[in-house]
């Protein structure tokens, strides 16, 4: 088969750019290894929250439109609000001193009695940060419904079916090779999230976006908070910290930041343990789940946008991190363009791929 172009990965950011692609009379086919979803995208705590860096805040806000107008009901009108939850006063104060970076924020210091007020569930005596940010959404909700638009505007899926890229001689990138079937297109679109550098050199020497696992117990809802709690220390700066989200459907409890798949049951234990140190209520919720994705940390934290540097027919949109569900659909409609136009000179420079480097030139296999 040949198309106009190939994108390698079912998650938000290509089924959403299938849906651009395809709006705009491109032949477009989405390949993935797995299942719609099957990767962070359908497996992330489901808030969609500010991305507390300048450079991508366009993106999110332009993210939640496009979630607001393909959701439709399923997404809030107005953001819930995020409570920050800190043992003592400083690290409350330094909390809201770096969120006032970002004024749309509206961050408040609240006291310990202000809190249980904000959110009766949670252990007395914590300091909080408010932020004025968080869309609960049900974590497959999104993708699923991209997935739906890009179909019925034309593009074509093939999933569950391992995919590798198709080489010319000199390491051009001609398509993609799908259970032993070259599909070739003019541009290949690679936003496999964790697995994209992967895909891109499969030797490993290029690696600007690698695995960073994550693990979430599913809770029911009945006796949840109204609003995300999220323990206040940096993310990453731990492996596991706690975090408990409410969607329409479940309560997500986390969240981990792991180098190595773990095994999420092994996790349930020390994340409710976590958890009782905030929201005490945890120790009677029961567990109807367990969650694990691997989110695609690039190497500077931000998403690599474009062409790949040294490559002319390849692309790529990965690296989102935890936030792919924040700003993938802005993503995604940045690049389809960038790919209409034949140039990527539109995207800001802290996001473009080609600030990764080139990888190796891939010899036709």
């Amino acid at each position: 088969m040949t198309y106009d172009v190939v994108v390698v990965g079912a998650g938000i950011v290509g089924c959403a750019a299938a849906v651009e692609l395809a709006q705009a009379g491109v032949r477009v086919a989405v390949f993935d290894a797995g299942p719609i979803g099957a990767g962070a995208s359908g497996r992330n705590a489901g808030l969609v929250e500010h991305p507390f860096d300048r450079e991508q805040v366009a993106l999110h806000d332009e993210t939640v439109a496009i979630l607001r107008d393909v959701l439709g009901d399923a997404f809030p009108t107005q953001p819930t609000g995020v409570l920050l939850l800190f043992e003592d006063e400083r690290g409350a104060e330094q909390a809201v001193r770096e969120a006032a970076a970002f004024p749309e924020l509206t961050p408040e210091l609240l006291a310990p009695d202000a809190v249980v007020t904000a959110e009766p569930s949670v252990r007395p005596g914590l300091w909080g940060c408010w932020m004025q940010t968080g869309y609960p959404v049900r974590p497959e909700a999104a993708v699923r419904r991209f997935a739906e638009l890009a179909r019925d505007r034309g593009a074509t899926f093939v999933t569950d079916t391992p995919v590798a890229l198709l080489h010319d001689g000199d390491g051009t990138v001609r398509g993609v090779v799908a259970d032993g079937e070259a599909h070739r297109a003019d541009v290949v679109l690679v936003a496999a999230g964790a697995a994209s550098s992967a895909l891109v050199d499969p030797t490993g020497q290029w690696q600007p976006v690698r695995p960073l696992w994550g693990v979430s117990v599913n809770l029911e809802s009945a006796a949840g908070p109204r609003i995300p709690l999220v323990d206040g220390r940096s993310e990453g700066s731990v492996p596991s910290a706690f975090s408990l989200i409410p969607t329409p459907e479940e309560l997500a409890l986390g969240s981990t930041w792991l180098d190595d798949e773990p095994d999420g049951i092994s996790w349930i234990a020390r994340l409710g343990a976590e958890a009782a140190a905030f929201w005490p209520p945890v120790t009677e919720a029961a567990i109807t789940g367990v969650r694990v994705c691997a989110r695609p940390h690039a190497f500077d934290g931000r998403p690599l946008l474009g062409r790949v540097a040294g490559h002319r027919t390849l692309w790529t949109a990965t690296g989102h991190g935890g936030r792919g569900v924040s700003t993938g659909a802005a993503t995604a409609r940045l690049i389809a363009a960038t790919i209409i136009a034949g140039d990527d000179r539109d995207v800001p420079p802290a996001l473009r791929a080609d600030r990764a480097g080139p990888p190796p030139v891939t010899p036709s296999a």
